[in-house]
């Protein structure tokens, strides 16, 4: 969609990739705006076996935020209030980061450099 605003990017920490989006989008309280952060994991093809995703599934709900499977892309998702301090919001980055490169860790034994948000 064309009104939607995108933030793309990347974060390297300790040599490895941390894919992430941000994405500001309408907020369950009417005239309130939140910012989606997302970071991803895999390819879904990357992980063998229902059991291994419904054990990242739950891995991610655990930790108060969701898995959404996109474009065969795994991906960890958390809102954020838009108006949050600046703060804020680069603690919930790195929070979804953390979490989606520890799965990919865990489960693929690599940092995946080609997966890109489109």
């Amino acid at each position: 969609q064309q009104d939607d605003f995108f933030i793309k990017g990347d974060i390297w920490q300790n040599n490895r990739r941390w894919p992430f989006s941000l994405q500001v989008i309408n907020s369950s309280a009417p005239g309130d705006f939140d910012l989606e952060v997302g970071s991803i994991i895999c390819r879904r093809i990357e992980i063998r076996g229902e059991s291994n995703f419904r054990s990242i599934n739950d891995k991610i709900i655990q930790n108060g935020k969701r898995l959404v499977v996109f474009n065969d892309l795994m991906i960890v998702q958390d809102n954020i209030n838009l108006f949050l301090r600046i703060g804020s919001i680069a603690d919930k980055l790195i929070e979804v980061c953390e979490l989606a490169d520890s799965i990919e860790f865990e489960y693929t034994d690599k940092d995946d450099r080609e997966v890109v948000f489109l």
